[in-house]
């Protein structure tokens, strides 16, 4: 099969396929997913910059973020899960 008569063939299918469908099937849930991946990330950038905005030192709610979303604190050395300088 060449490449003309694969573009035919399509070119068939899309003529007769209903604009709703198309429409439906297709774009609107795509549309939809895109969306709702936008207004997650928006909500999770809120939700991180007000913990930011509230806290004393910036790099602690940093930190603290990120522990919360892994789970590991036991991981930290006592005087890192203290809050105090490790130099290294």
């Amino acid at each position: 099969m060449d490449l003309m008569s694969a573009s035919s063939s399509l070119f068939a299918f899309l003529r007769e396929l209903p604009w709703w469908l198309l429409w439906g099937g297709v774009f609107l849930p795509v549309v939809l997913v895109l969306l709702l991946v936008i207004a997650h990330l928006e909500w999770k950038l809120q939700e991180t910059e007000a913990a930011l905005l509230a806290a004393p030192n910036p790099r602690e709610t940093a930190q603290r973020l990120s522990l919360s979303y892994s789970g590991n604190r036991s991981l930290l050395s006592p005087r890192r899960q203290a809050g105090l300088r490790v130099h290294t």
